[in-house]
């Protein structure tokens, strides 16, 4: 699947390390899931404003890679399965 290709993709990943180090909050990739990266935020770190550069990080605004992608986020407090998008 190209969508899970672009996901792992090192240098995607590389960039989205660099800005999670760099915004030093305690945020953390903890897993991904065929074309999902799941992130844990602590409640008090929820901010649109990271979540947003976190999407416009892969979908590449920043021409980085070449194409812009598509990204969806959606979130989640406890159980997967009750996830919603979220609005930018």
């Amino acid at each position: 699947d190209w969508s899970s290709d672009v996901c792992s993709s090192d240098l995607r990943m590389i960039v989205l390390y660099k800005f999670l180090i760099e915004i030093a909050l305690d945020i953390h990739i903890i897993m991904t899931l065929h074309d999902e990266l799941v992130f844990e935020f602590k409640k008090e770190h929820v901010f649109r404003s990271i979540t947003k550069e976190i999407k416009n990080l892969l979908e590449d605004h920043t021409g980085h890679f070449g194409i812009d992608l598509p990204v969806d986020v959606s979130k989640c407090l406890t159980n997967w399965t009750e996830k919603e998008k979220v609005k930018f």
